[in-house]
């Protein structure tokens, strides 16, 4: 059996081993390099398994630098993508897992808890125009409550959110500091709720796809008023 230090050269792929051997397997800080593929492993093993701390350099151009466990990165790492982007933060099973920091190569970032490679948990990410999130994650898209805040204009949306889209209860400010408080559904007011704009000119009832829609009450700084019913946003009946 293999022992001590030597190199091992597989006929077949081409592929070698660099480093010290205990009974015939690779044991210790060794060099792999796999010729089927090109990848080239520099690092701790165990056994002949990638375990503890290393380098691992993918033909493609990605590398990632931390720990494994049975031959998966696992533990805490960095993987600097060929794309550009980077990660940095606890890993799973070969996956990005429980909390870490995404820089993605358009300059947005992420910050916060991972699960089997996607966003999931409480995170925020600033997005490469400067817009921000801040709340829950499922399976890599926004979904929880949680709140969104555009840039420049400022305007804010605090609430629910199902599928990366406004959905249930929330709060909406605009731009001109207008307020809508209700419910959303697929991203926009739908159901009832209460906006008051930036004049002071309120209205409560029903909404559909962002639109005074339904029965609702309409009331101006001025005094006047309307009761009744609207459609896609105009007075409607009686």
């Amino acid at each position: 059996r293999r022992v001590g230090n030597g190199k091992y050269t597989w006929g077949k792929t081409g592929g070698t081993y660099e480093g010290p051997w205990k009974d015939g397997k690779m044991h210790g800080h060794g060099k792999r390099v796999f010729g089927d593929n090109g990848d080239i492993y520099i690092g701790d093993f165990v056994m002949s398994n990638r375990e503890g701390k290393g380098r691992y350099t993918y033909a493609n151009g990605t590398v990632y630098e931390g720990e494994y466990k049975q031959n998966k990165a696992d533990g805490h790492g960095k993987y600097t993508y060929k794309t550009g982007g980077t990660y940095e933060g606890e890993l799973k099973d070969g996956f990005r897992h429980g909390f870490g920091v995404y820089h993605y190569k358009s300059g947005a970032i992420y910050v916060g808890e991972w699960q089997n490679g996607k966003e999931h948990g409480k995170g925020k990410k600033v997005y490469q125009n400067k817009d921000v999130y801040q709340g829950d994650y499922v399976d890599g898209h926004m979904d929880g409550e949680g709140t969104y805040t555009w840039y420049p204009d400022g305007a804010n949306y605090t609430g629910g959110w199902k599928n990366g889209k406004r959905e249930g209860h929330g709060t909406y400010i605009d731009k001109d500091g207008g307020i809508y408080v209700g419910y959303f559904e697929n991203h926009l007011m739908c159901g009832s709720g209460v906006f008051v704009d930036c004049k002071g000119n309120k209205f409560q009832g029903n909404f559909k796809d962002d639109l005074m829609h339904g029965y609702g009450h309409f009331s101006y700084v001025n005094g006047d008023s309307y009761k009744g019913n609207f459609k896609r946003g105009e007075f409607h009946g009686e």
